[in-house]
């Protein structure tokens, strides 16, 4: 107890867990990465554009695991995984935040595109959710997927993208009832 509030201080919240974080290079899984860490986590932070996390590595207080990571690449996040329990032991939570989003009209559209978003967005996480399987089993573990309000309503510029946000709000369900 603290003498002047009376009040015992809590432990961080994360104390103890083990995350790993897609898409840590930069927005939302960047920030969430931070979050985490400053919560007590032990975080593995990975992302194509692995340079940018030197730096989320020194504003975190936590331990930071940098990760050369593409949710594209199946090998890339097996790697990944087996890098974030060699380090941390285990793996308690999975944070899906990799994803792309250029916008544009169906007619319009450069499909090459809609193959990247559908790679990164869907499929990416769908990949490094499989490859944290077994692990996140064995911990009664969490997958925590980054979607968007696009994922429920469509927008005429984001028809692709919506696509694979209702898909990635979708893919994990099945694993819930496992």
């Amino acid at each position: 107890m603290t003498e002047r509030s009376g009040y015992r201080r809590k432990a961080p919240l994360m104390r103890g867990k083990n995350v790993l974080v897609s898409g840590a290079s930069s927005g939302i899984g960047a920030a969430t990465a931070l979050a985490l860490s400053q919560a007590g986590a032990n975080v593995a932070v990975g992302a194509r554009r692995a340079d940018r996390l030197t730096q989320l590595a020194k504003e975190a207080p936590g331990e930071i695991l940098e990760l050369d990571l593409d949710v594209t690449d199946e090998t890339s996040c097996q790697d990944a995984v087996a890098a974030t329990v060699d380090r941390f032991g285990s793996l308690d939570v999975l944070v899906n935040s990799a994803g792309v989003m250029p916008n544009g009209t169906v007619a319009g559209a450069d499909t090459s595109q809609w193959r990247r978003m559908v790679n990164t967005n869907l499929l990416g996480a769908m990949y490094i959710t499989h490859a944290t399987l077994p692990h996140l089993l064995n911990s009664a573990g969490t997958v925590v997927q980054v979607s968007s309000t696009s994922g429920r309503v469509v927008s005429p510029r984001a028809a692709a993208y919506s696509a694979t946000k209702f898909g990635l709000n979708a893919s994990p369900r099945p694993c819930a009832r496992k």
